[in-house]
């Protein structure tokens, strides 16, 4: 970047001060030339770029929603696919060279305040399994060359059930200039873990020994049931 000062009364090939510039003989002119990457032919500004994106992927992409229950494969995990939308650039580990620090997963109950980081179990230098943070940029989060990432959420002895949002954040060291060049974090999504199934409480109403011919039988379970139509169930 050439930065050129000049007097306001230059010569006359100035452009800032033409009706003066004839009195002056010589320039009263300077160029500098500003970097701060390369050096000689190579020097270049390179300028503050923002905490790289993440974005979503798989199914919590496709479904905006995710259920654990006692239907699922995997009732101790969730899994969680991220898609690095940079990835022909760098990958996301290689970029914690550079201003990234981490990229978490958080999840907060559903009317919560405080986001907790998720717990993912990697196997140590031992092969024994050790609890770390769900972090998409850390060693043990592989890349595909395709640019997606996915890791095991473990939920089981961590996150009791309930309604839950998520979310995926970059997280960057600050420069002291607005907070968003210092983050970024995906759209929230919410889910309910549930491995508890309905079970029945108290007896059949009306109490009573014989029913009415075309009387109702109530059943309340301990739960609220999904009785909409078409039925889920058999």
């Amino acid at each position: 970047l050439d930065l050129v000062m000049e007097s306001a009364c230059e010569d006359a090939s100035s452009q800032t001060n033409d009706l003066t510039a004839s009195v002056f003989v010589e320039t009263k002119s300077i160029s500098q030339k500003l970097f701060n990457r390369g050096a000689g032919e190579s020097a270049a500004i390179e300028f503050v770029k923002p905490c790289p994106k993440v974005e979503w992927a798989g199914e919590l992409k496709r479904d905006r929603y995710f259920v654990v229950n006692t239907e699922s494969g995997d009732t101790d995990n969730l899994l969680v696919t991220v898609f690095n939308p940079n990835h022909g650039e760098n990958k996301f580990q290689n970029m914690t060279k550079g201003r990234l620090n981490n990229i978490f997963l958080y999840y907060r109950g559903l009317g919560e305040l405080h986001w907790s980081t998720a717990r993912i179990e990697v196997e140590d230098g031992d092969g024994k399994l050790t609890s770390r943070e769900v972090d998409f940029a850390a060693e043990y989060a592989d890349e595909s060359s395709y640019g997606y990432t996915s890791m095991k959420w473990k939920l089981g002895n961590f996150v009791s059930e309930g309604t839950y949002e998520l979310k995926v954040e970059t997280k960057c060291n600050p420069l002291g200039g607005p907070p968003d060049i210092d983050m970024f974090s995906t759209p929230v999504i919410s889910g309910v873990i549930d491995l508890t199934p309905p079970e029945q409480y108290g007896q059949a109403l009306p109490l009573r020994d014989t029913v009415l011919l075309g009387e109702e039988l109530v059943i309340v379970f301990t739960e609220a049931i999904l009785c909409e139509k078409p039925f889920t169930f058999d």
